[in-house]
């Protein structure tokens, strides 16, 4: 993961908390900047695992099988 995209991740979590936090937005904006977000970390997923998980490849499926436990939760959560 570069450098500039880490920053880009780092602004759009520091923004997300901040709206989190504030909880004066109309609930279809927030919905939209969680899906936003949602997409933005999912695109880093692969390379930021492959650089943190280079020596174990074991390491990386149990926490790729983590992350998609957690995103059918969150999906099943929404539906709700």
């Amino acid at each position: 993961m570069s450098c500039h995209e880490t920053e880009e991740l780092d602004q759009a979590l520091k923004a997300y908390q901040t709206l989190l936090e504030t909880r004066t937005m109309e609930p279809k904006n927030l919905k939209r900047i969680d899906e936003m977000l949602d997409s933005a970390v999912r695109s880093q997923r692969g390379p930021f695992l492959r650089q943190l998980c280079a020596d174990d490849p074991g390491v990386r499926q149990r926490i790729e099988g983590l992350l998609e436990a957690y995103d059918k939760a969150k999906v099943s959560w929404r539906a709700q």
